[in-house]
């Protein structure tokens, strides 16, 4: 179960893999250790991100809202800035996807920015794969 954002060759791939245990420090609950891929040009790469439920929730809504309002926006992101995606549609079921994936936020982080497209139909199997993990990792 994973959601995949992708346009050709290019792609982003959102995959939870497991629970974080919550520790006193941490002061989070319900974290899920993500991986994270990202394929855009001649760039590639993959790194571990953590995710809270309400995360995919949210974005869940957005993509909701904008299958049926194509010049519609909808987010990802979270409390720490692993991933931010923004996704503006045009009206005509075609939508950009700006992205900016961030290794290690706020510790030696490297970033990179970049955007996909892709249109309408990817959306329903988007919204599919959130509810395969929130049915996975529950609140």
């Amino acid at each position: 179960m994973k959601i995949e954002i992708s346009h050709n060759e290019n792609y982003l791939s959102i995959e939870p893999l497991r629970y974080v245990p919550a520790t006193s420090e941490c002061g989070y609950l319900n974290l899920i250790l993500t991986k994270v891929v990202v394929n855009a040009g001649k760039f590639y790469g993959e790194y571990n991100a953590e995710f809270e439920n309400a995360d995919f929730e949210n974005f869940k809504k957005g993509l909701v809202f904008i299958y049926d309002n194509l010049n519609a926006f909808a987010g990802f992101d979270s409390l720490d800035p692993y991933l931010t995606l923004k996704i503006q549609g045009d009206g005509l079921g075609h939508f950009q996807c700006e992205c900016k994936a961030i290794h290690n936020p706020g510790f030696e982080e490297s970033e990179l920015t970049f955007i996909l497209h892709f249109d309408q139909t990817q959306i329903p199997a988007m919204i599919n794969q959130i509810d395969l993990i929130l049915t996975e990792y529950k609140l």
